[in-house]
């Protein structure tokens, strides 16, 4: 479905490895394979120019799905698909759920501390044994 004078916030985008038509949000970064109902969309073509941003070089770059070429310059007279944004947000929940992960790791470890530092036997504290 693609709706004239609507604004589109799902795109079609060309999966990459299995060449599969996939979705994307360009608001809230959901990707998915099927698209909801009865939501506007803006088709994938040869022309269309995904944004993307190369973190070592802090610049956009752009690739083309159709034709798997990748270029720095921002393609004249194209469809340009801005899914730095997406990507964006796929690393920041991938950093916050690193974090997450960590910190559980953390909090795990301080409590098996606690507990090895005071030794107990069968819920009794082990030095009972040696006070008589």
């Amino acid at each position: 479905m693609s709706l004239a004078g609507e604004r589109a916030d799902w795109v079609e985008i060309i999966e990459p490895k299995s060449r599969e038509i996939m979705f994307a949000n360009l608001v809230t970064g959901e990707c998915v394979w099927d698209l909801p109902t009865g939501v506007a969309v803006k088709k994938a073509h040869d022309n269309q120019w995904w944004e993307l941003f190369d973190n070592n070089t802090s610049r956009y770059y752009y690739y083309n799905a159709h034709s798997q070429k990748t270029v720095w310059h921002r393609p004249k007279n194209a469809d340009i698909v801005p899914l730095a944004k997406l990507q964006k947000l796929k690393e920041n929940t991938e950093i916050q759920e690193r974090q997450e992960r960590e910190k559980e790791m953390r909090e795990r470890a301080m409590r098996n501390k606690s507990s090895a530092s005071t030794p107990q036997q069968n819920g009794t504290d082990v030095r009972q044994n040696y006070r008589n």
